[in-house]
């Protein structure tokens, strides 16, 4: 896929969102963990982390952006490890596909005790997303 040509991106930090959105075409959509990791050049003191009026004025007004607390929303679940499931979750409100085929694939992928922690947040993402 070339620059400017992806219908959806997932980030999984607010700055790596910012950095390649690029990649999406207008109208694309912009899934981003709703979490922030400086980078050395800003604990450094050297660059600042963009406000979240700078980053709205970056993407301007052709992606949609779609914030999502997955790190928190896997910490309430009781496991950071499952936030990407969370943006999983997030990413299947844009794609035609039914859940409970997405739970299925999970259930083939997932050993059986992190199963109904990994559907869980599956279901918290949709839910965020749709809610």
């Amino acid at each position: 896929i070339g620059w400017g040509e992806a219908d959806i991106m997932v980030a999984f930090e607010r700055l790596e969102g910012l950095r390649y959105a690029d990649q999406l075409r207008p109208g694309g959509v912009l899934l981003v963990d709703d979490y922030r990791i400086a980078p050395i050049s800003v604990t450094a003191g050297d660059d600042v982390y963009p406000s979240a009026e700078q980053e709205r004025a970056a993407y301007g007004d052709h992606l949609r952006v779609r914030l999502v607390p997955a790190m928190r929303i896997a910490q309430e679940l009781g496991q950071v490890r499952v936030s990407n499931v969370v943006l999983l979750g997030a990413l299947s409100t844009e794609l035609h596909v039914d859940p409970a085929i997405w739970l299925r694939t999970i259930a083939r992928r997932v050993p059986e005790r992190y199963l109904a922690l990994n559907q869980a947040a599956f279901r918290a993402g949709r839910a965020y997303v749709e809610g």
